[in-house]
C-alpha cells in the first residue's frame, strides 16, 4: 500500500540465507507488478490475445456445446465463429474422428476440475477439407469465471505429414 492509501500488486521473492554466515537472513526481491495486473485484467485486451493465437481455442460445456471460438477458427479452417457457438464442438470434427473426440471430452469431464488431456485429431472446414491437430484440454468446469473445457488445438498438420514420409521410406 503506498502513502497515498493507494494498493499495488506485487510479485515477492524470498530466499533463505539463514545458514550461510556471510548474510545470516533472507534476501527478498520485489517486483511491482500494477500495471501489468491492469492491462490483464482487460476483458478486451484478452479476447485480443486469445484470438491472435496460432492455437484454435474453443470454450465448451460439460455436454459438447461450443460456448466460444476464437478467430483462429475462421481463419485456419473458414467456419464462422459466430454460427459455430451455440451448437456441438463435434460439428467441427471430422466424422471418422467424432467418436474419439466424444470419448476424450466425456474423459476430461469425468476426470474433474483441473484435469488436463491431449488427443489428436482431424478438424474439418465447411468445405471438407481436413486439418490436423493436437487438442490440449484443461477442465475448468468449476471455475466461475470459465465454467467449461478450454480446449487450444494446435495444427500438427507438417508433423503428420513427415511422419508418413518416414512410414513410407
Amino acid at each position: 500500500r503506498t502513502r497515498a492509501g493507494e494498493w499495488r500488486a506485487f510479485e515477492v521473492v524470498g530466499l533463505s540465507l539463514m545458514d550461510d554466515p556471510a548474510v545470516g537472513g533472507m534476501v527478498v526481491t520485489a517486483r511491482d507488478l500494477t500495471h501489468q495486473s491492469a492491462l490483464a485484467d482487460s476483458p478486451a485486451r484478452m479476447r485480443s490475445m486469445v484470438d491472435r493465437t496460432t492455437d484454435i481455442v474453443l470454450l465448451v460445456d460439460a455436454v459438447g456445446e461450443l460456448v466460444y471460438a476464437n478467430r483462429r477458427l475462421t481463419v485456419l479452417l473458414g467456419h464462422d465463429s459466430d454460427r459455430v457457438v451455440g451448437g456441438g464442438w463435434l460439428t467441427i470434427v471430422d466424422p471418422s474422428d467424432q467418436e474419439l473426440a466424444a470419448g476424450w471430452l466425456e474423459a476430461l469431464v469425468g476426470a474433474g476440475d483441473g484435469a488436463t488431456a491431449r488427443t489428436n485429431v482431424r478438424l474439418t472446414s465447411p468445405g471438407g477439407e481436413r486439418l490436423h491437430v493436437e487438442l490440449h484440454g484443461t477442465n475448468q468446469l468449476s471455475d466461475s469465471l470459465i465454467g467449461g473445457v478450454i480446449i487450444a488445438a494446435r495444427d500438427v498438420g507438417e508433423l503428420v505429414a513427415m511422419q508418413r514420409a518416414l512410414e513410407e521410406r
